[in-house]
């Protein structure tokens, strides 16, 4: 993934990976590995934060 990044990068592409946090099975290593990685990258990749869908139901919480 590094090299793609980087050669993107060099050739002029703009890298929107998608990353998700929080999936089933998923341990708090593996998410600190992610954010890691996304913060030895941060140059090669350009950056949309969402935070999250908002629920229909008003029974259920709004804030993430």
């Amino acid at each position: 993934m590094s090299r793609f990044l980087g050669e993107g990068h060099v050739a002029g592409i703009w890298n929107q990976p998608f990353f998700f946090l929080g999936c089933p099975g998923e341990t708090l290593n593996h998410a600190q590995e992610t954010v890691k990685f996304l913060f030895e990258h941060k140059y090669l990749i350009a950056w949309h934060v969402f935070d999250g869908t908002r629920s229909t139901d008003p029974s259920l919480p709004q804030e993430f």
